[in-house]
């Protein structure tokens, strides 16, 4: 053995493995590319394979159910007319069987006349009659006394059921026939063998089956046809649900693709919306910072003022003060001009340092932070009431929330130039504060009743820079403001937040 395995070539060896690994790698090629052309596939084309393979499968399985029943349905049929022929002429020639288990002489001639004539007319192929042990009565002699290995069907039929059966293959216990003439060996598939209970008169006693083989070429044809038939009408049946479900699959396969292109056409938009947004939001940062800046640079021109400035012009009037011992040595009349000279000039003085610490006092805020909203207006007021001498109403209502120190910065300066705009041009005695304070919205608005203006053309004419700049603090930061005013109805500025931002909010922008 050694030397016939020495014998072989060392090449052929390992022929076989390379051919399985070819085989598999053939067959993992095979299924990446199905699987690669699955995944290219449309969703039209996806759903259409799918579907028609379900409706294939469906109707194949409806044929076969109908194939079947239909062959059923002519069994039964062919057979009941069978029982009926058994029961009314076999029945009554084999009651002997009841107590014994065979037939008198007598009995087996009226049931050759009976069966003779069946055969001969070639509508019978066999005919016999069991009892428990064996065959009691056959159309061929041979048979008579024989038993055979038990059998469902026999079983079936001593229960008492009528057992029906289109052959189509030649009988188990038929196969030790040597007749080369009989039908049952050459044509087995146009035979109907059925197996009937017979029963004792009187008693509902099965005493003995009667079997029969029918040949029924006929029905066998007729069967085919009905099967023929359903199978084309299921088919075409198929065909049109196919058709019509390929319909409803394009259909929907172009709503879907549309819906697909509008919701990609949405996306776009709102990309587009996101890209604008976050836009805004960086303007708006902005905006912050640089109101955060110019509040640091009014309270550094402020302090500026305060300590340059001020303390200057406060040292020009004590100097001022010093010219009177000076002045006191000239002569009369040049000292009484020199006087009143001083005198305007002490007056020019006094009204720049009282305008420039009003400027000082306005760019400084208060420590509004950790005030409430309603208080930081109320300290505006406050202020506004020392500087001018104009008496301020306030009417709030305050429904509390934590509004942004930029937001209550803003609206500070907001009240605080409405109040300098009623003072300088309401020229009136009372100035009105209303406003509504929500945790989502706020409503601010600086009334008087002084003589008005036509503010499409004050603005027009850009000599209200004031309200320039107050509308510019206020949109900023998300906010509308609007104007309402006429000549002869007083003025009304109105500062609107539909959503106010927390603290954190503001800062996170």
């Amino acid at each position: 053995m050694s030397a016939a395995v020495r014998d072989i070539p060392a090449d052929t060896v390992p022929q076989r493995p390379r051919l399985i690994r070819s085989m598999n790698e053939r067959f993992e090629a095979a299924a990446k590319a199905s699987t690669d052309a699955w995944q290219r596939a449309s969703l039209f084309q996806k759903f259409a394979v799918v579907s028609s393979l379900i409706l294939l499968f469906g109707m194949y399985l409806i044929g076969q159910w109908v194939s079947v029943e239909v062959t059923r349905s002519a069994v039964q049929t062919r057979a009941a007319a069978a029982v009926l022929y058994i029961n009314n002429f076999v029945q009554p020639r084999v009651q002997a069987l009841g107590s014994g288990a065979t037939l008198a002489a007598s009995d087996k001639a009226a049931l050759d006349g009976l069966i003779g004539q069946e055969l001969g007319e070639q509508t019978l192929s066999g005919f016999r009659i069991w009892t428990r042990q064996a065959i009691a009565y056959s159309d061929r002699r041979e048979m008579v006394g024989r038993s055979f290995k038990p059998d469902s069907r026999r079983d079936r039929a001593w229960a008492g059921e009528v057992v029906a059966d289109l052959k189509s293959q030649h009988a188990g216990d038929l196969a030790d026939s040597t007749d080369p003439d009989d039908p049952l060996v050459a044509n087995p598939d146009q035979l109907l063998e059925i197996y009937a209970p017979i029963r004792e008169t009187g008693t509902n006693r099965v005493i003995a089956l009667a079997e029969t083989y029918e040949r029924v070429p006929t029905l066998v044809t007729e069967v085919r046809r009905a099967q023929i038939g359903s199978w084309i009408i299921i088919a075409n049946i198929g065909l049109v649900m196919f058709a019509w479900q390929l319909s409803v699959i394009h259909q929907s396969s172009h709503t879907i693709d549309r819906q697909r292109q509008q919701l990609n056409e949405r996306i776009d938009d709102l990309t587009t919306m996101l890209t604008e947004n976050n836009e805004l939001r960086h303007i708006n940062r902005a905006a912050i910072r640089a109101a955060e800046l110019n509040e640091n640079y009014l309270r550094r021109v402020g302090a500026d003022l305060h300590d340059g400035p001020l303390q200057l012009i406060g040292a020009t009037m004590f100097r001022l003060d010093s010219l009177d011992a000076v002045i006191g040595g000239a002569e009369p009349a040049v000292a009484t001009e020199a006087r009143e000279d001083i005198s305007a000039i002490r007056e020019a003085i006094d009204a720049s340092l009282k305008e420039l610490r009003d400027m000082a006092a306005g760019f400084v805020l208060p420590e509004i932070e950790k005030l409430s909203l309603s208080d930081a207006i109320s300290i505006a007021a406050q202020r506004h009431e020392r500087r001018t001498d104009q008496r301020v109403q306030i009417d709030l209502t305050d429904q509390g929330g934590e509004i942004a120190a930029t937001l209550k910065v803003c609206l500070y300066r907001v009240v605080q130039e409405g109040l300098t705009n009623a003072f300088r041009h309401g020229k009136c005695a009372v100035a009105n504060i209303e406003g509504h304070i929500a945790p989502t919205s706020i409503e601010i608005i600086i009334r008087d009743e002084g003589p008005g203006f036509e503010v499409g053309t004050i603005l027009a004419s850009g000599n209200g820079l004031g309200l320039f700049g107050l509308r510019d603090r206020i949109e900023s930061l998300g906010g509308t403001f609007s104007i309402v005013s006429s000549s002869g109805i007083g003025t009304s500025l109105v500062a609107r937040f539909s959503f106010v931002p927390s603290q954190t909010e503001v800062a996170g922008i």
